[in-house]
C-alpha cells in the first residue's frame, strides 16, 4: 500500500501526516507532497519541527519540500488530501485517478497552521493527524 499526504506546501500538515503516518502505519509506503507551484526544496516550517519534536513524533530534520507530480500520483493507492481545496485541485489535474482521492480527516478540513503565531494551531493538527491516522489504520489493514 502506497499513500501519498497533500497540501499546499509540504512544509507543515502534509509532511507532519506523513511522519505521524511512518509511525503508525508499519509496511505503508507514505510520502508528502505540495500543490503548490512554490512548493519543493524549503525545509519544514520550524513550528512544526518543534511541535513535532515535543509530542515525540520521529521525523527527518533534513527533510525538503516535495511538489506534486504525475508519477506521484500514478503511483500512490491512495492520496489523501488535507483541505477541499486541495481535492478540487486534484480532480481537475488528474480526474482519472478520482476514486484515490480522500479526505485525510474524517472530520472535516485539516487547517494550515501556516501564519499563525503560536504553536497552538500546530498542536491541534498534530492531534488531528494522530487521530486521523488512528481512524485510518484499520481502513489500510493496519492494527
Amino acid at each position: 500500500m502506497r499513500v501519498l499526504f497533500v497540501c499546499t506546501g509540504n512544509i507543515n500538515r502534509s509532511v507532519a501526516a506523513e511522519f505521524i503516518a511512518k509511525q503508525a502505519w508499519p509496511g505503508v509506503e507514505v510520502r508528502s507532497a505540495g500543490l503548490s507551484d512554490a512548493s519543493g526544496g524549503s525545509l519544514m516550517a520550524p513550528k512544526m519541527r518543534e511541535t513535532l519534536r515535543k509530542q515525540e513524533v520521529a521525523f527527518d530534520s533534513e527533510f525538503r519540500s516535495r511538489r506534486i507530480t504525475d508519477e506521484m500520483i500514478e503511483q500512490a493507492d491512495l492520496v489523501l488530501y488535507m483541505s477541499v481545496v486541495h481535492r478540487k485541485k486534484l480532480l481537475e489535474r488528474w480526474p482519472q485517478h478520482a476514486a484515490k482521492f480522500k479526505a485525510a480527516s474524517p472530520w472535516g478540513d485539516v487547517l494550515d497552521p501556516h501564519f499563525e503565531t503560536g504553536l497552538s494551531a500546530h498542536r491541534a493538527v498534530v492531534e488531528e493527524l494522530k487521530r486521523a491516522c488512528a481512524w485510518w489504520a484499520p481502513k489500510l489493514g493496519v492494527l
